[in-house]
């Protein structure tokens, strides 16, 4: 899908909680066109229930792969070819306070759906942005924590001085490439076509490595891959010279995120296409 980007709509109010949809349009004509030659396909000897049910499936998958795939493109949070793209706004989404975990106790007030704003809240399947043929989508998050991995709190540690380079490269790369798979993004596409709906959901893990800072005697210190050598302050500075056997201290700061990449789950759960009450 080509990166487009988001299109941020005004808020609009449903089921007590506030929306505001922010949903890449040109993903918007590719599950359309998808839908459309795929329903157009099938045998007209079929009932038109039938065809509507097929063209709803469509249509949210469709979308659902889009979106997908333009989730999926990035894996650095400053990358210039990010910004408004559906990747910047599941960053935010699972960085920012203001949304809440999700609690299966309250699911809509921790779910956040987006629509388009033009929606007929009374027939979801009618908005202006698109003819009426068309049909209409929505999407709604949720943001968990991952419970199958336990480095969540990850922090820092310590490195015990030694004349061995090789030995430093090895400790220092596999410091770098911790990563952190602190919260999993739920994904449901509901795709509302006529009397019509279908829901298809995807779960992704969100996997960060993040900047690291070293010192020893409570000097800041780094080590110059290309050199071999520790030096003070940054690579450009003078070679550091160890005065003591204490330990070299390192901490991972968190607001440095070197890499950042949705993985799609295995697990995929499709929701049986239903008539709209």
């Amino acid at each position: 899908m080509t990166g487009s980007g988001f299109k941020s709509l005004k808020k609009h109010s449903q089921n007590g909680i506030s929306m505001v949809l922010v949903i890449c349009v040109s993903a918007f004509f590719v599950a359309f066109a998808a839908a459309i030659l795929y329903t157009a396909g099938l045998l007209t000897a079929q009932s038109t229930q039938r065809l509507k049910q097929e063209r709803c499936y469509q249509l949210a998958k469709s979308f659902s792969q889009a979106v997908t795939a333009e989730l999926l493109a990035y894996d650095k949070k400053d990358e210039e070819e990010a910004k408004g793209t559906i990747y910047e706004f599941a960053n935010r989404f699972l960085d920012g306070e203001r949304y809440l975990k999700y609690n299966p106790e309250q699911p809509d007030e921790t779910s956040y759906q987006y629509i388009i704003s033009t929606t007929d809240l009374k027939k979801l399947s009618n908005s202006n942005l698109l003819p009426k043929e068309y049909g209409n989508l929505s999407i709604t998050l949720r943001k968990e924590p991952n419970g199958e991995e336990n480095n969540q709190n990850l922090t820092g540690g310590e490195i015990q001085p030694t004349n061995d380079d090789a030995n430093y490269e090895s400790i220092i790369n596999a410091i770098k490439n911790t990563t952190v798979r602190q919260y999993l993004l739920t994904m449901d596409v509901t795709a509302y076509y006529d009397d019509e709906t279908y829901t298809y959901s995807t779960e992704f893990v969100r996997e960060e490595k993040f900047g690291i800072r070293f010192t020893h005697d409570g000097n800041s210190i780094v080590w110059d891959a290309t050199e071999h050598i520790w030096k003070r302050d940054n690579t450009s500075g003078a070679p550091y010279v160890f005065g003591s056997t204490n330990k070299i201290q390192y901490v991972y700061m968190k607001q440095e995120t070197t890499y950042c990449k949705f993985i799609e789950n295995a697990y995929k759960e499709e929701g049986d296409a239903k008539a709209n009450e």
